[in-house]
């Protein structure tokens, strides 16, 4: 490494950072002129419909922004600023492998980051959606007990969600905001269906949503949604139980090649040269990709909807 290498080195960096410095201030621009405008029309509410001429308010959203909507379903606590901070970083991290090894180890090194961040997310995101169907039946249950008691089916709805795991916070703190100012609370569960996939929680809204605009009691059918969903929930746990060795053998099948392949190219340096700076290596790296990619596909569609609710 001369110093020339350096010196290019140092201005490609900071031509990148000059880059990424000028698209962070236009999408952050950007992003809180379309979060003030949700905000606003947030606070408008869903019932007053749109004026003549005007556009119609958006419906009430548990989250504004899409980042945000990304973050809450994988339950990661990182703000605006250290998400761009971390995006910056893996940026420069990728200039640097450009710069030494090249285009094909970067591309390598972004492909593996990428489906590893994605694996994370997956896995986080699928316990949440399992936690919030084992816990729906107690909520309905909550809702029902209130209503026995005498309560109404605002503060019923309200009391069962402040009771909840704190996977229902976010929803608990927009359904209190929407009932003290008196709009309609149902959107938002329908919003917290549409962001976790939960078909049960969007009939529960049919039903508060019912009970609400016409008074008719929803304690019949919130009771056979809860009987209902413990009936699914024991049905899933017996087929995971069946299906385990299926699932294992698929995440095998998926890994092994991958850390094998990454075994042999760090062991061996020459090996390593061969695929990353010769024609011939970069095909056979391109052909391993591309079946490596083809073959977990084909697990994924095979295992795809096992165990899942």
């Amino acid at each position: 490494m001369t110093r020339e290498w350096f010196l290019d080195s140092a201005i490609t960096l900071a031509v990148l950072a000059g880059v990424v410095a000028l698209l962070q201030v236009i999408w952050v621009l950007w992003r809180d002129t379309q979060a003030r405008r949700a905000r606003v029309l947030a606070r408008m509410g869903s019932g007053y419909g749109a004026v003549a001429g005007e556009e119609a308010p958006q419906r009430l959203m548990v989250t504004d922004t899409r980042l945000q909507r990304v973050m809450l379903r994988g339950d990661i606590s990182v703000s605006e600023s250290a998400f761009r901070g971390l995006l910056f970083l893996l940026l420069a991290v990728l200039v640097l492998v450009v710069l030494v090894w090249g285009v094909i180890a970067a591309v390598l090194c972004l492909a593996t980051v990428g489906v590893g961040l994605w694996v994370y997310w997956f896995r986080r995101y699928s316990a949440r959606r399992l936690q919030i169907n084992e816990t729906l039946p107690g909520i309905a249950d909550a809702i029902i007990r209130g209503l026995s008691a005498g309560r109404t089916l605002d503060n019923a709805v309200m009391k069962a969600l402040d009771e909840a795991p704190e996977i229902y916070a976010p929803l608990a703190f927009r359904v209190r905001s929407a009932i003290e100012g008196g709009r309609d609370y149902v959107p938002l569960f329908e919003d917290f269906a549409d962001l976790y996939q939960i078909p049960p929680l969007v009939q529960m809204a049919i039903g508060l949503g019912t009970g609400q605009r016409h008074g008719a009691s929803v304690q019949s059918v919130l009771a056979q949604l809860a009987e209902s969903l413990r009936g699914q929930q024991q049905l899933r746990r017996d087929f995971m139980a069946m299906t385990g060795e299926t699932r294992v053998s698929a995440v095998l099948f998926a890994v092994v090649p991958i850390a094998l392949a990454a075994y042999l190219m760090l062991a061996n340096e020459e090996y390593l040269q061969v695929l990353l700076h010769t024609p011939q290596g970069n095909r056979m790296l391109m052909v391993a990709a591309a079946f490596e990619a083809v073959g977990i596909f084909w697990l994924y569609r095979m295992v795809q909807g096992v165990g899942r609710v």
